[in-house]
């Protein structure tokens, strides 16, 4: 059996990973359904615009208030990632 495995080792890891994605995707819709968060809009400029952002991990655990972010990147690479939280 782990020789069967080994030989299907390409398409189980891409099960895996496709799972993981969706896991996420359903986990930020579930938190976007809530009150106070909204879905993103998708537009094909490149750039990204978040207003009010906020973290709902954070915003849980501050013994202080969470205050939300405006954020503004215009026509940036695909490459880059953005993990911003600030606290007041």
């Amino acid at each position: 059996m782990p020789s069967e495995i080994s030989e299907k080792y390409e398409f189980f890891r891409d099960v895996v990973q496709n799972l993981a994605v969706l896991d996420c995707l359903l986990s930020l819709a579930a938190v976007a359904s809530l009150p106070g968060y909204a879905k993103p809009e998708f537009v094909d400029d490149g750039g990204i615009e978040v207003a009010g952002a906020r973290h709902p991990m954070v915003e849980q655990i501050l013994v202080d208030a969470y205050v939300p972010n405006d954020i503004q990147l215009k026509a940036f690479p695909r490459s880059y990632i953005i993990n911003l939280s600030m606290t007041k």
